[in-house]
């Protein structure tokens, strides 16, 4: 037999006829509140193919809502004691290498970008760690040190 003649065939059982309806029920509810038709429906974000699978280009109502959300946070992990850190959004590929992560990168969606003679990796993947953090806590780390020996203050040098 040949691959051709071969269909995957995907299924889900349910034990009763209730489950089923629940599970179908759900599906439909689901729908209503799919990400992708609410945010272009209520003109909260766009997605562009020319811009990249899964890149929000926020419009002006989005962007407001997100602006509302961002702050709400914030406020919450500085109440909690959280302290914020920033990283680039891009780095060299050679970062990725050395810290080991870049095995995890090159196949993804969140594969490399060349330019030129230079290669670098879109840091924005907030589901996979970055060696961004590694190296911001190595310096985090050293900043605490100075502050300690009282030649640093609030991460700014006197």
């Amino acid at each position: 037999m040949t691959k051709d003649r071969f269909q995957r065939v995907y299924g889900t059982a349910f034990p009763t006829k209730d489950e089923l309806m629940g599970h179908l029920e759900r599906l439909e509810e689901a729908k209503k509140r799919d990400h992708r038709v609410l945010g272009k429906r209520l003109e909260l974000f766009a997605i562009d193919p020319l811009v990249g699978s899964g890149l929000i280009l926020w419009l002006p109502k989005g962007a407001m809502v997100r602006d509302l959300l961002e702050e709400f946070v914030k406020e919450e992990l500085r109440q909690r004691g959280y302290l914020p850190v920033h990283t680039p959004n891009i780095a060299r590929v050679e970062l990725y290498e050395i810290s080991g992560h870049f095995p995890y990168y090159s196949d993804s969606q969140f594969a490399p970008i060349v330019a030129g003679a230079g290669r670098a990796i879109p840091a924005q993947a907030d589901e996979l760690p970055t060696p961004h953090h590694d190296l911001q806590e190595q310096a985090a780390k050293l900043s605490r040190l100075a502050a300690a020996a009282g030649r640093v203050r609030h991460g700014l040098s006197l």
